[in-house]
């Protein structure tokens, strides 16, 4: 009983640790799109700027 209590807890904390890294990857990988984004942006707005 107090092996597979423990194994209950190893899961349990396994499914949370891998929850939390899931939602960090992909705050990180949209972070870095929406960044790469406005650069992107802000360097056209200055080819623009030169431009005119």
């Amino acid at each position: 009983m107090e092996n597979s209590q423990l194994l209950f807890f190893i899961y349990i904390a396994a499914g949370v640790v891998g929850f939390v890294l899931f939602w960090l990857l992909l705050w990180a990988v949209i972070r870095a799109g929406v960044l790469s984004a406005l650069r992107a942006h802000s360097d056209e707005q200055r080819e623009q700027g030169r431009l005119r």
